[in-house]
C-alpha cells in the first residue's frame, strides 16, 4: 500500500496528547508516588477542565476502561505509567532548599465520554485510526490551552503527539529517492575530510558517545547480513561489535506494525509514495563509525521500519538520555552528541491542515524547545537535518522551485522566540561542492557537507523499468535488508510485500546501499563534532559549530525563497574504497 497524494496528510497520533505537568516531584520519588501524582493531575484535569467537552485524558493502554483510572500492577517491581517520562530539574531551576527534583512529562489518551453521537465542533482530523473515528486532538488542545490562558499557575501545556521522520514529514519524505544497491566490491567505502583542522584529522571520537535516534533493523537481520558480507563489508562487521542497538522503546512488532501504517520517502520521480526503510538509521550509524571509530555510537530505535515515530517514543529517548547525563548516571560529565536526521512539524508551505493554528503550532514549538533544551543545557551537541524540501521535482508543495529555510528541529538555532543556538543544522552538497538541489538551507550558522544528488533517470518503463546512471551521486552506506524498494512503483518487481510494497531482492550479499538526502550529510558533522569534543569535552555546541567550520570554505545557496542567495560554510567529504591487499576495486 503507497501512501498516494489522494490520502490525508498526518502530522500526530489521533487522539493522543503530549502533557507537561506544572508540579514537580523529587527523585526520591517510587514510581508508584510519580504515577500517584499523574492520576491525582488527570484527574482534576478530566474534571475541572475537560468535562464540559465531553473527554477525559487516560494512561496509555488504559481506554474503553471504567472512569476509574488505576495505576499499572506489576511483578517484577514498579513502573512508571506507559507513557510517562521524568526530566531532571537544572540546578537553577531547583527550590532554594530541598532534595532535587523531576519534571513530569508524558502522552495521554483522548477519550471520548459522550453517550451518543460525535461531538459538535470536533472535525475529524487526519490520524492514525478510520476516518469514522473523530479525532479530538485538536480541540482538546485548543481548549486546555484556552484554560491554561485563564489560570497559569496551573499551567498544563498540551500538543498533539506529533509523528517524527526520516528528514521530511509523514507522506512528504525523506531520502529523496529509494536506496539503490551498490554492486561494486570493496571492503569499505571509507570518507576522509581532507579541508579540516590537523588535530581534527588526527582525533577518532575517543571517549564521546554518539546517539543515533532513528530507525533500525532487526538484530537477526543486521547479524544475517553480516555474516552474509564477509570480507565485503568491514564497516558492518565493525559496526556490530562496537555499536549499541537499543530496541526497548519500539519492538519488532511495533515497528513493523501494519495496523498504523503512516509512510514516508519519494520514489524516483519525486512522488510521494512512501517506502521501507529499516536501514535507514543502520546507514547513519555507519556513517558515523566510519568517520569517528573510537565514538562510543548507541542506535536507539524511535523510528518505524518506514521512518516515522512520535513525541511519545521521542520524549521517552530524550528523558533517558538526560537521566544518564545527571548526577550519578553513566555519562555524568561526559561529551554527547545527538544525532537527529529527523523532522517535526508541517512545513511552512503545508495548508492541507488549516485546524493547525499558529497558535497550535507555537505551542508545539515551544514545547519541542523546552525537550531539546533540557539535553543543550546538560552540555549535549545537538545535530539536526536541515530537510529536503526543496525538492525541484515535488510540485505540489514546491510549485515556484524556490529553496527553503531548515525544518524543525534543526531551525531552533535560528527561532527568536524559542532560540536553541547550540542546536547545528546540516544541508547537504553534491558529489560538485554545490548546493544539492533538494536540500534545505541550513544557513549562516549551519554547516553543510556530502549528502548526495538526485539520482539520474536514463530510462522508464517497460520489462526493464526504471534504469538511473551509475554510479549515482549518492554516499554508499550500509544496508541489511535482503529486499531493496521499487525505484518507482509502477516498476515491475517480483516481490510484493504484505503491505502491498513493490520490492526486488538484493543483488548481492555486499550489504552496501547508494542513499542521498540531508539524513546522511547530518552524521558527517556528529561524527566531526566527536572529534571535536575528544580533545575539549566542554565545548556547547555553538563552540563546536565554530571549531569545525574555522576556516571553512563557504557554499553559495540559490534560489531562496525571497529571491536572493544565501552562504554557510561546508565541510569537504570524499568517499573512497577500500579493500583487501590484491582485490580488485570494481564500481557500481
Amino acid at each position: 500500500m503507497s501512501m498516494n497524494m489522494d490520502k490525508p496528510r498526518v502530522y500526530w497520533r489521533k487522539n493522543q496528547v503530549y502533557l507537561r505537568f506544572p508540579t514537580t516531584v523529587p527523585s526520591s520519588a517510587t514510581p508508584s508516588e510519580v504515577n500517584g501524582t499523574v492520576l491525582k493531575h488527570l484527574d482534576n484535569l478530566n474534571t475541572t477542565v475537560l468535562n464540559d467537552a465531553h473527554v477525559r485524558l487516560v494512561p496509555i493502554g488504559q481506554q474503553g476502561t471504567s472512569q476509574e483510572i488505576a495505576a499499572p500492577q506489576t511483578t517484577g517491581g514498579e513502573q512508571l505509567l506507559n507513557g510517562v517520562y521524568l526530566f531532571p530539574l537544572q540546578p537553577p531551576l531547583l527550590p532554594s532548599a530541598g532534595q532535587p527534583e523531576f519534571e513530569i512529562a508524558g502522552v495521554f489518551q483522548i477519550e471520548s465520554t459522550a453517550t451518543t453521537g460525535t461531538m459538535s465542533g470536533m472535525p475529524d482530523m487526519p490520524g492514525m485510526k478510520p476516518a469514522d473515528t473523530p479525532d479530538y486532538t485538536l480541540t482538546v488542545v485548543t481548549h486546555m490551552n484556552a484554560a491554561n490562558l485563564a489560570s497559569r499557575q496551573a499551567s498544563t501545556p498540551a500538543i498533539p503527539n506529533m509523528f517524527w521522520s526520516a528528514s521530511d514529514d509523514p507522506t512528504h519524505g525523506c531520502p529523496v529517492a529509494p536506496p539503490i544497491p551498490v554492486e561494486g566490491v570493496a571492503d569499505q567505502w571509507h570518507i576522509t575530510l581532507p579541508g579540516i583542522a590537523e588535530t581534527l584529522q588526527n582525533a577518532s571520537g575517543e571517549g564521546v558517545t554518539v546517539f543515533v535516534l532513528d530507525s533500525l533493523p532487526p538484530a537477526q537481520q543486521i547479524q544475517q547480513a553480516a555474516q552474509n558480507a564477509g570480507n565485503n563489508n568491514v564497516l558492518l562487521q565493525s559496526l556490530i561489535e562496537n555499536a549499541v542497538f537499543n530496541y526497548d522503546l519500539l519492538s519488532d512488532d511495533e515497528a513493523a506494525n501494519p495496523q498504523q501504517l503512516v509512510t514516508t520517502g519519494k520514489d524516483i520521480n519525486g512522488n510521494l509514495v512512501g517506502f521501507p526503510m529499516p536501514d535507514h538509521g543502520l546507514f547513519v550509524a555507519g556513517i558515523v563509525h566510519d568517520v569517528a571509530p573510537a565514538a562510543k555510537i548507541e542506535c536507539v530505535r524511535v523510528l518505524s521500519n518506514y521512518g516515522v515515530g512520535e513525541l511519545k517514543t521521542l520524549a521517552a529517548a530524550l528523558s533517558d538520555i538526560q537521566n544518564r547525563m545527571t548526577a550519578g548516571g553513566d555519562l555524568e560529565a561526559q561529551p554527547v552528541v545527538i544525532n537527529l536526521s529527523l523532522l517535526v512539524m508541517p512545513p511552512e508551505n503545508e495548508t492541507c491542515v488549516p485546524e493547525f493554528t499558529p497558535e497550535i503550532k507555537q505551542r508545539v514549538r515551544e514545547e519541542l524547545a523546552h525537550l531539546l533544551g533540557r539535553l543543550i543545557d546538560n552540555k549535549a551537541v545537538i545535530v539536526a537535518s536541515a530537510g529536503n524540501d526543496s525538492d525541484p521535482r515535488d510540485t505540489m508543495m514546491n510549485p515556484n522551485g524556490v529553496r527553503y529555510w531548515a525544518r524543525y528541529p534543526a531551525y531552533f538555532a535560528y527561532d527568536t522566540e524559542f532560540p536553541l543556538q547550540d542546536i547545528i543544522p546540516v544541508g547537504a552538497v553534491n558529489g560538485q561542492g554545490q548546493d544539492a538541489s533538494y536540500s534545505n538551507y541550513p544557513g549562516p550558522d549551519g554547516v553543510a557537507t556530502y549528502g548526495g544528488e538526485i539520482p539520474t533517470i536514463i530510462s522508464q518503463g517497460g520489462s526493464s523499468g526504471t534504469r538511473v546512471a551509475m554510479p549515482p551521486d549518492a554516499l554508499r552506506g550500509v544496508y541489511t535488508s535482503p529486499v531493496y524498494p521499487a525505484l518507482s512503483p509502477n516498476d515491475p518487481a517480483p516481490i510484493t510485500s504484505p503491505q502491498g510494497f513493490h520490492e526486488y531482492p538484493a543483488p548481492n550479499s555486499y550489504a552496501w546501499a547508494y542513499w542521498s538526502g540531508t539524513s546522511f550529510a547530518t552524521p558527517i558533522i556528529s561524527a566531526l563534532a566527536a572529534r571535536t569534543l575528544e580533545n575539549q569535552q566542554a565545548l556547547t555546541g555553538r563552540a563546536v559549530h565554530n571549531a569545525i567550520t574555522a576556516n571553512a570554505p563557504q557554499v553559495e545557496w540559490t534560489h531562496l525563497a525571497d529571491g536572493t542567495t544565501g552562504s554557510g560554510p561546508v565541510i569537504q567529504a570524499v568517499q573512497q574504497a577500500q579493500v583487501s591487499q590484491g582485490q580488485p576495486v570494481t564500481h557500481g
